[in-house]
């Protein structure tokens, strides 16, 4: 479980494939860190990549690796080299809960429309493609969604045909510390839905069933 508050940014070092595994396509993937952020991780601890939930298999002093799967969702396996990645280690049971409940289970991907300052503070729009599936039904002005691992409050929804819209606004804070900076117009971004949505969508479709 997370927060969507990013602790630290990656840089994305090796991608190799996994040894010794009935999945020939597997790749194990290393990213580099700041040693500090990696001073209380044991092996088998969770840490969100991107929003991801990976579980570390590998750990030295400024450098951890998980294992993932070909067809996981999400954009981590198609990521070259060098990226910077946002980072957040599993939450604890007396942490702070400064964003919303986060899973760290990739819903879905979506393109980045609009990405621009404006006055102080950044606009960041997206495009829910739903010929992929239901996305943008789960999206509601002042809730939560998380985007590459952030927590974000939904500022507007619109939907079109075949697809949803939705904005965030960005105070610079958030540019700072996270690599949303990095983004720009037809960038992918990982999206999460609130877990709220998932259990009201599931009440729902169970009730209608039995109707």
């Amino acid at each position: 479980m997370f927060t969507g508050i990013i602790q630290e940014l990656g840089i994305i070092a090796e991608k190799n494939a996994i040894q010794n595994h009935d999945c020939n396509q597997g790749l194990n993937i290393s990213i580099k860190v700041n040693n500090q952020f990696l001073k209380d991780v044991e092996i088998g601890d969770s840490i969100a990549v991107n929003g991801a939930c990976m579980t570390v298999v590998t750990l030295e002093k400024d450098l951890f690796s998980f294992d993932i799967s070909s067809h996981s969702l999400g954009l981590i396996v198609d990521m070259p080299l060098n990226v910077i990645v946002n980072l957040e280690k599993a939450l604890k049971a007396n942490s702070f809960l400064g964003g919303h409940i986060v899973t760290g289970h990739v819903d879905g991907i979506a393109k980045v429309d609009i990405f621009k300052k404006i006055n102080e503070s950044y606009l960041l729009k997206i495009a829910i493609d739903n010929n992929k599936g239901t996305l943008g039904k789960f999206m509601a002005i002042k809730g939560s969604i998380t985007i590459n691992g952030i927590s974000l409050t939904v500022n507007d929804v619109k939907d079109k045909e075949n697809i949803t819209s939705v904005s965030c606004n960005l105070i610079p804070h958030t540019i700072e510390k996270t690599s949303l900076k990095y983004l720009t117009n037809n960038s992918y971004v990982n999206i999460e839905i609130d877990i709220l949505c998932r259990y009201m969508n599931r009440i729902l479709d169970f009730h209608n069933k039995q109707i």
